[in-house]
């Protein structure tokens, strides 16, 4: 690797922290850099350097407070950047997430490498900066309680081998396929639309799973499984996970271009672009491409899987003394109409505005 950058004309470096399940803060350093392939410039890239911080910052060595700072981050980064031998000037450019510690033009990471590389512009990590457009859809009261919901349930019905046999013998009974569910990504909030995807083909079969426990003979196991119940059957929850589904389909092709090696950074952000404007689409009711009948469409799923739990979509009756700390918008409109403006278009106006702030 230290070759074939040293050869290059031009090179960029790419590092994050991350904590790992052994309670150990990871700091990792990547390098792109031009190599040749038939004559013809290729944009190669790879780790160089993984570091635990505070081993790297002797931490254990010392009685102070070790902090995570741009000035002490900075120390790792540069060991990898020297261990190149490749000189400083022809570095052009350095991405990072969005972590004061490493962006601040002042006292980050970023501010410290410029000093010695004057030409390493900070670039902030695109597929980072999508990841937070996607979380923006929590601002939404209604989405964030669902997944908090979907979090709840999955662990239920899934924890131990008992429940598990359970749960295949409800996906025979209902004709699902017996597939696992996937927890909630805690960190990627991309990569939860697998899960919200998955929870929503599975629906049938963990109402019916939960069914069964209700006359299991454990009383907590019984009171939370028709507590489960409820809180499925609860129309702003149905609308929620089919929002978070539709919505998290759009950006999950935005987040595996920018995950795919060697991809072309231009042609990627166009991808984003797009997704922006068909965002807009969906928003403004656009004729494009049969957009205007699409939440009617979420509404008839959710509606689909109301019947498995022998309900039906219904707005929620908000007492008057609650009216002013919930939302009541659209109190002239019909079902669809309610729910459209107060968990479809507000996800929608989440994501996007963020989206187009951030410049994914």
């Amino acid at each position: 690797m230290s070759a074939k950058v040293a050869a290059s004309p031009l090179w960029a470096i790419i590092a994050d922290e991350t904590t790992v399940r052994a309670h150990r803060e990871q700091l990792v350093i990547a390098v792109r850099y031009l190599d040749q392939k038939d004559g013809k410039d290729v944009l190669r890239g790879g780790p160089v350097s993984l570091a635990d911080v505070f081993q790297r910052l002797n931490a254990a060595e010392t009685e102070s407070e070790v902090k995570l700072s741009g000035q002490n981050l900075v120390k790792i980064v540069l060991e990898a950047v020297d261990r190149l031998h490749r000189d400083k000037k022809c570095l052009i450019a350095q991405c990072y997430d969005g972590a004061a510690a490493m962006s601040s033009m002042k006292a980050g990471v970023a501010a410290h490498v410029q000093r010695e590389a004057p030409l390493a512009h900070y670039y902030h990590c695109a597929m980072h900066g999508l990841n937070l457009a996607a979380s923006k859809m929590s601002s939404v009261r209604a989405v964030r309680n669902a997944q908090g919901t979907m979090e709840t349930v999955i662990a239920f019905v899934a924890d131990g081998a008992k429940r598990s046999v359970v749960l295949q013998q409800a996906q025979k009974r209902t004709g699902q396929s017996q597939q696992r569910l996937i927890k909630l990504c805690v960190t990627r909030f991309v990569e939860r639309y697998t899960s919200v995807r998955r929870f929503c083909e599975q629906f049938a079969a963990i109402a019916d799973d939960l069914r069964l426990m209700t006359d299991w003979t454990d009383a907590i196991t019984i009171s939370k499984a028709n507590m489960f119940l409820k809180a499925m059957a609860a129309s702003d929850f149905l609308v929620a996970i089919v929002t978070m589904k539709e919505l998290g389909s759009l950006l999950r092709p935005v987040s595996l271009k920018l995950q795919q090696p060697g991809e072309d950074l231009i042609q990627t952000l166009g991808l984003a672009r797009t997704t922006i404007s068909t965002l807009t689409d969906l928003r403004t009711g656009s004729h494009r491409s049969g957009l205007l009948s699409s939440f009617d469409e979420l509404m008839a799923e959710a509606q689909m899987m109301a019947e498995e739990l022998d309900t039906t979509i219904e707005r929620p009756r908000i007492p008057a003394h609650r009216s002013t700390v919930r939302a009541n918008v659209g109190d002239d409109l019909g079902v669809t109409g309610y729910f459209r403006v107060n968990v479809y278009f507000p996800a929608i106006d989440a994501v996007q505005q963020d989206m187009e702030e951030s410049g994914v």
